[in-house]
């Protein structure tokens, strides 16, 4: 379904070049969960919006390709790019709080990517929003309140139910729960399961995490300063990794146990 191959990121900065995401490979198959795992710095959000070319300056996606469905989204023009975030590919981010417009009620966010891939009139735009908040347990009541007016758990909800909103077949999660306490983190994992099965969904879930994606995900590559250092189904890294830094991280995750 996704097939990333050699795919590398730079950052320029005053102290010289960041190779932030070295070389990477990897696939997504259809109806998987994959985690993306590793330390702060290790270039795993970067890699996450390389996927979308969400890289900005001082950043660069250097080399690599990205391929779906058999077209490299790298060599796409930004028209024909657009027509692919948020209808075949869409992202939830780390924090619900930056991610939504305090001045818009969440309907009219909703709304906005379901308007502009679908070109269907309000009227109906509207139910398709009252829809994907039904799926993500949110009272379609509330399709005109605004983001103040939701918890913090709430809100990621809404930012998932924006990325559900044109039925992608495949959805980033960045360490969607990091700003949440466990019962909320745990409700949403549970959420990103059912949907998962729901809409036939792949996902790929980056996270520091071990335990979430012991917990959630099929398969799991390991990061570490850039590179992937260990990949393998979850169960196996888990319980017999191979490289040095897996079983670090795996007996770091076993002391705190």
């Amino acid at each position: 379904m996704l097939e990333v191959r050699n795919l590398s990121v730079n950052y320029y900065v005053d102290e010289g070049t960041v190779n932030a995401v070295a070389g990477v490979t990897f696939n997504l198959k259809e109806g998987e969960i994959l985690g993306i795992l590793g330390e702060s710095g290790s270039g795993k959000s970067t890699l996450g919006f390389a996927l979308l070319r969400l890289v900005d300056r001082p950043g660069e996606i250097v080399s690599g390709e990205i391929i779906l469905n058999g077209l490299d989204i790298l060599l796409m023009p930004e028209r024909e790019l657009r027509r692919v975030r948020g209808a075949q590919i869409a992202m939830v981010f780390q924090d619900p709080f930056t991610a939504l417009n305090p001045v818009l009620t969440i309907g009219e966010q909703i709304m906005e990517p379901i308007v502009l891939h679908q070109g269907v009139k309000r009227g109906e735009a509207r139910a398709k929003a009252a829809e994907a908040l039904r799926a993500v347990k949110i009272d379609p009541a509330r399709i005109d309140d605004y983001p103040h007016q939701f918890s913090g758990g709430m809100r990621q909800r809404v930012v998932i139910a924006m990325a559900l909103a044109c039925r992608p077949k495949i959805l980033i999660a960045d360490e969607p729960t990091t700003a949440l306490d466990v019962t909320i983190q745990a409700e949403i994992l549970a959420l990103l399961r059912e949907i998962k099965n729901q809409f036939n969904l792949s996902i790929i879930y980056i996270t520091h995490n071990f335990g979430i994606i012991r917990q959630l995900c099929d398969r799991v590559v390991v990061m570490h300063r850039g590179a992937i250092v260990e990949e393998g189904k979850t169960h196996l890294v888990f319980d017999q990794p191979k490289e040095p830094y897996t079983k670090k991280l795996v007996d770091c995750l076993r002391e705190l146990g």
